[in-house]
């Protein structure tokens, strides 16, 4: 009985150790917000790559709705996943082998906590629009435990 009790508790131990190192596995905060030569402002690193927000395109639609772009700059192994995913569903890849950073447009209310997501644009390291879409109306942004950490900076730094 001893024994068996023993391994119940050593069980919760590792589970308490999983939950609260996961944020750290899936994505890192970044503790100072940088600003790069080309205007766009770092706030977050995550799984997919580097988070930039365009400071001059925050654009107020009323007192506490503003409309934001958003950069994100994709690792090595999410360009790689999108471009087998493209393969995958037997799509072209013609000129994405250049494949180098979304641009998000997002509305977001500060008053309300919430973002919804406005349009997108996929480029190559040029700035050639690869893929676009823009929603007919706002949507929510695709959830999993990154892209909700990024949210939440990403209104952090918008509604200050």
């Amino acid at each position: 009985m001893k024994k068996f009790s023993s391994i119940i508790c050593l069980s919760f131990l590792v589970l308490f150790l999983l939950v609260v190192s996961l944020p750290s596995i899936c994505f890192s905060e970044m503790k100072t917000v940088k600003k790069t030569d080309d205007g766009w402002v770092l706030y977050g690193t995550s799984v997919f790559g580097n988070h930039f927000y365009d400071k001059n395109s925050i654009e107020h639609i009323t007192p506490s709705v503003f409309k934001v772009s958003e950069k994100l700059k994709y690792s090595k192994d999410r360009k790689d996943k999108i471009i087998k995913l493209k393969k995958d569903y037997k799509q072209s890849t013609d000129g994405w082998g250049k494949l180098n950073h979304e641009i998000n447009v997002y509305s977001i209310d500060c008053s309300h906590k919430t973002i919804y997501w406005i349009g997108f644009r996929v480029c190559d390291d040029k700035g050639k629009i690869l893929d676009q879409l823009d929603f007919p109306y706002p949507t929510s942004p695709p959830l999993s435990p990154s892209t909700m950490k990024m949210n939440e900076l990403l209104q952090k730094e918008v509604c200050k």
